[in-house]
C-alpha cells in the first residue's frame, strides 16, 4: 500500500499530521519493562555460544511503525514541503 503513490497521496497526504503524530507518539515512548527469563545457551552451526534472545512484544508493533515511517519518508508523494513542519530539531535528535 505505502509503495503505491496515489494511495499514499490519497490516504496519508492529507490527514499527515495524524501520521506524524501516531509515529512520534509510538516512537518516542519508553519502552515497557522487559524481562529476560529462560535465557537458554545454543551453539549455532559455526559453533559460536549464542543467546535464545526474547524479543520485547511491542517490537512487533514498532515494526510497522517504523516502516509506515520510512515508506514515508522515501515517498516521491509526499514532498518535503508537507514533511518539514513536522521534522523539527526536536523530531530529529529524538530520531538520532
Amino acid at each position: 500500500m505505502l509503495n503505491d503513490q496515489p494511495q499514499v497521496t490519497n490516504l496519508f497526504v492529507p490527514c499527515i499530521d495524524l501520521v506524524i503524530d501516531m509515529i512520534c507518539k509510538n516512537i518516542f515512548r519508553p519502552f515497557s519493562s522487559f524481562k529476560r527469563n529462560n535465557i537458554s545457551l545454543g551453539i549455532s552451526e559455526t559453533g559460536i555460544v549464542v543467546e535464545d534472545q526474547e524479543v520485547d512484544p511491542s517490537w512487533k508493533h514498532l515494526k510497522g511503525i517504523y516502516e509506515i515511517f520510512l515508506q514515508i519518508v522515501v515517498n516521491e508523494a509526499c514532498d518535503v514541503r508537507i514533511l518539514n513542519p513536522f521534522m523539527t530539531h526536536n523530531f530529529i535528535q529524538e530520531v538520532s
